[in-house]
């Protein structure tokens, strides 16, 4: 917390004898109110999961298959007839991740709502970073493809779907689809570090984030959903699950990527640096433990004092 200047960490650590449940600093430095363990966060990446579930469970529908191209249902992004649905899940499209004009778009007025489909056609318009299907590169904007995707065959919104088709299900009332600027209550305050000084960006408006990082959840929540994830209980058939769990090696040490979810040793998951918020959620079947740690600043998008490097957002894992 000293190190990356976090206001606040929300901690649980479950085995099958123990439990960890903690939270440390505050939830809003302005009143210097504490953090507490059942205040919403936003948790960004971590709701690729839930998109990447939407499409396998379509899938298990026979609603469309892994191996299809992009072009069957987005025929006007360029080169979607290179890539297939499992390169969108697994990052391996080539798309880059978010344009940076959109990314100087959203962070020049955070407040200003910016649609998807502006970041789908802005960002696919670029070069491909490497042939689909060829090297692991994080791309956002290939969730969101994929949020566009799942709604379109269901002909329904997306937070409508993640709803029903997964918040219902496992009963996970303090989860939210949230593109917009309001929280459910009580909700943490993130904070992005810009040359030092803490910019509180809680009622950022993330219209932009949909399929890939427009989520929010609570600590009890996502021990309960962390787990869903990764045996596939109450989500997934065995068979739809073995799929999810194919991996790709990324450009982290250790770290390898599946349909939604990563592998790090035993333990699968995802976490999310977004502005303002980061967060890692996992769980191991072999060791029965769970961790999730979320935090209310976020270290890889925060500026240092002094620089002019280049903003970004990267809602990374």
């Amino acid at each position: 917390m000293t190190s990356y200047q976090y206001p606040g960490l929300i901690v649980g650590v479950w085995t099958s004898a123990h439990a960890f449940v903690q939270a440390f600093g505050v939830g809003d430095l302005a009143t210097a109110a504490p953090l507490s363990t059942s205040d919403y966060v936003r948790i960004g990446s971590i709701t690729k999961s839930f998109t990447a579930t939407l499409i396998l469970q379509l899938i298990h529908q026979g609603k469309l298959s892994l191996d299809d191209k992009l072009s069957r249902f987005e025929p006007q992004i360029p080169h979607a007839s290179s890539i297939t649905i499992r390169e969108l899940l697994n990052h391996t499209s080539g798309l880059q991740s978010i344009a940076p004009a959109i990314v100087e778009q959203i962070l020049s007025d955070p407040h200003k709502p910016v649609s998807p489909r502006r970041v789908i056609a802005a960002t696919a318009a670029l070069p491909l970073l490497s042939a689909p299907g060829s090297t692991y590169n994080y791309s956002n904007t290939g969730y969101l493809i994929l949020g566009e995707v799942a709604s379109k065959l269901s002909g329904t919104d997306l937070g409508s779907l993640i709803d029903r088709r997964i918040l219902a299900p496992l009963e996970l009332r303090q989860t939210a689809y949230a593109a917009g600027s309001i929280l459910p209550s009580p909700a943490a305050h993130g904070y992005a570090i810009v040359n030092g000084q803490h910019i509180d960006t809680t009622h950022w408006d993330f219209a932009w984030a949909d399929g890939a990082a427009a989520m929010v959840s609570t600590l009890s929540d996502l021990h309960r959903y962390g787990q869903a994830l990764a045996t596939g209980d109450g989500l997934l058939t065995p068979q739809t699950q073995r799929q999810r769990l194919r991996f790709v090696p990324t450009n982290k040490p250790g770290l390898s990527y599946g349909l939604g979810i990563f592998r790090y040793a035993s333990f699968l998951g995802h976490s999310n640096d977004a502005p303002g918020y980061n967060s890692v959620m996992v769980y191991s079947p072999s060791l029965r433990t769970t961790v999730i740690v979320l935090g209310t600043t976020s270290p890889l998008e925060n500026t240092p004092p002094q620089t002019t490097e280049t903003r970004s957002i990267s809602c990374a894992n």
